[in-house]
Formats: C-alpha cells, structure tokens, sequence
C-alpha cells in the first residue's frame, strides 16, 4: 500500500475471484506493454547503432576519397609537368633545326636574291652566288 493513497474497500468474498482475475488481467496488459516497449526500444538501439556504423563508412569513404583526390591531383600535376617539359624540349629542337637550316640555307643560297647558290666568291671564299659575280 502506497502512504498518502485511500485504502481500496473491502470486497466479498465471492466478489474477491472476480476481483483478482481483473488484477491478474491488468497485470498480463502491463507486463505485454513492457514487453512492447522493451521490443519497440531494442528495434532503436539497433537503428542507431546501424546509423552510428553508416556514419563511420561514410567518414571512411569521404576519407579514401579524398586520399585519392589528392593523388589523382599529384599525378596530374606531374603529367602536366612532364608535357611542359617535352614541348621545351621540341621547341629547342625545332628552334635548333630552324637555325641550323637558316644557316645551311644562308650558305647554300645567293647572299643577293635568295636564289640556290652555284657559286663561291673567288675573293673571301665565304658569299655564295647564284651566279658568277660580276662587280658592275
């Protein structure tokens, strides 16, 4: 008996059976609720938990991914660096060649017009005519 609550009146006897199966009854209704409640809360500490570990796989992959990023951007730089590197290399070349048939061409063609060059200057042995050299 709780202090401060009324006593429950006194029942016959023969009404205390039916009494008691009512108890009985209430008893089995409170201990299926508990029983509800307790399901009903397991149920949500297993969709939490699921949450939980979903949030890790999430951190997980949002950190490999980027891991990745930042080696897919390395390589990239890498790649660009490398290709830089070759087109000044081929512009050397090629500035090279250029020069080098400037200057086959500047020998082997008339210092005058441009023309193929047939002859040699008789007196430097260096300037290149296409024809013989004549002072006028």
């Amino acid at each position: 008996m709780v202090s401060g609550y009324p006593r429950e009146p006194q029942v016959p006897a023969q009404d205390a059976g039916a009494g008691q199966e009512d108890e009985w009854r209430n008893v089995r209704v409170m201990l299926n609720c508990i029983s509800g409640m307790v399901e009903k809360t397991q149920s949500a500490i297993s969709i939490l938990q699921q949450r939980q570990a979903d949030v890790v796989n999430i951190r997980a992959t949002e950190d490999l991914v980027a891991e990745f990023q930042t080696k897919a951007s390395n390589a990239i730089m890498e790649v660009k660096q490398a290709a830089l590197e070759d087109i000044r290399q081929a512009e050397a070349q090629n500035n090279k060649k250029i020069n080098d048939t400037q200057s086959n061409s500047k020998e082997e063609s008339c210092w005058n017009c441009g023309r193929p060059a047939t002859e040699t200057c008789s007196g430097c042995s260096l300037a290149r005519y296409c024809g013989p050299f004549l002072p006028a």
